[in-house]
């Protein structure tokens, strides 16, 4: 079985998402805050790359509604991986505005 460097990098974000959310449930403070970000950042990662592979497929299936649908939701989640890329470098750097920023309201 041949597996793209695409899953890799997809399942391995999976993962990280899931040890996050259990650092995340029996963590605290910093720590907490941390898990929080850089699970939310792994979610999008998993997110992308399964979307990406979606656009891909309907790509080579000359399918146009798949490539415009599997663009879109490659562009949305895309545009949440930045920001939650510069949230999580945030929290890593300790640098916090007046209000605490979380991500897991």
């Amino acid at each position: 079985m041949e597996v793209s460097s695409l899953a890799i990098v997809g399942w391995s974000a999976a993962t990280v998402v899931v040890v996050c959310w259990l650092t995340l449930s029996f963590g605290s403070g910093a720590t907490r805050l941390r898990a929080g970000w850089l699970g939310a950042t792994a979610m999008y990662v998993a997110f992308d790359c399964l979307f990406l592979s979606l656009f891909l497929r309907a790509r080579a299936d000359d399918s146009t509604r798949g490539m415009i649908g599997f663009g879109f939701l490659l562009a949305f989640f895309s545009v949440g991986f930045v920001l939650a890329v510069q949230r999580t470098l945030r929290a890593f750097a300790g640098k916090q505005p007046g209000k605490i920023e979380s991500a897991t309201h």
